[in-house]
């Protein structure tokens, strides 16, 4: 495993890393994560298999402001957040778009789109690939918010880590934005109830 800096040159090699069908380790602002390509079926199983994760149980897609309307299908009011807001601790389950998460969507054809902050934009746009991923924590464990943790409990089986310092705990709020009425799946750093609020305030408009 190598340690990489969370500045523009490290995140663009650990995008290089997932673009070549390795699995990352990076900092979401929140908590740490783990990031493969959805292109990677490898990938994607050493993810499962590092969490003991269920395996019907889907991954998010960490996306960027400009791909999120090529993997979903955005409302007006989602398509407007990314636009305005993104990144954010704010995502959205929708239905999906892109051929190339069909194997990884989860119910009634739906992904979960994150851009929680700068590093999840960059890894996303470099990547050039759909990325996907979860937290950096066994099934059921406490969320990883160190470097440190990451590496202890990674250092074998990650192709990479970026370190991003200790991360803040904070999670996204989610919604699923793919049928009505929107509903809230996870109450998070930003409240579900200004998220709805502007979601209805541009639906209307």
């Amino acid at each position: 495993m190598i340690r990489l800096p969370a500045d523009d040159d490290g995140v663009a090699r650990a995008a290089s890393i997932v673009r070549g069908g390795g699995v990352v380790v990076w900092p979401s602002g929140g908590v740490y994560g783990l990031a493969a390509s959805a292109l990677s079926p490898e990938a994607v199983r050493r993810i499962y298999r590092m969490k003991r994760r269920p395996p019907g149980k889907p991954l998010q897609v960490i996306t960027s402001p400009e791909q999120a309307g090529v993997l979903g299908r955005l409302p007006r009011g989602a398509r407007r957040w990314i636009r305005d807001m993104w990144p954010g601790y704010v995502g959205f389950v929708v239905r999906r778009k892109a051929p190339e998460l069909e194997s990884l969507a989860g119910p009634d054809d739906t992904v979960l789109l994150v851009c929680p902050n700068r590093v999840a934009r960059v890894l996303s746009l470099g990547a050039q690939v759909p990325v996907v991923g979860t937290s950096a924590n066994l099934s059921g464990r406490p969320e990883i918010l160190t470097a440190e943790e990451a590496e202890r409990s990674f250092v074998e089986s990650v192709d990479a880590l970026v370190d991003g310092g200790p991360q803040s705990g904070e999670l996204n709020t989610l919604l699923d934005v793919s049928r009505r009425p929107y509903r809230v799946l996870r109450s998070g750093a930003v409240p579900a109830s200004v998220v709805l609020t502007k979601l209805a305030e541009t639906t209307r408009a």
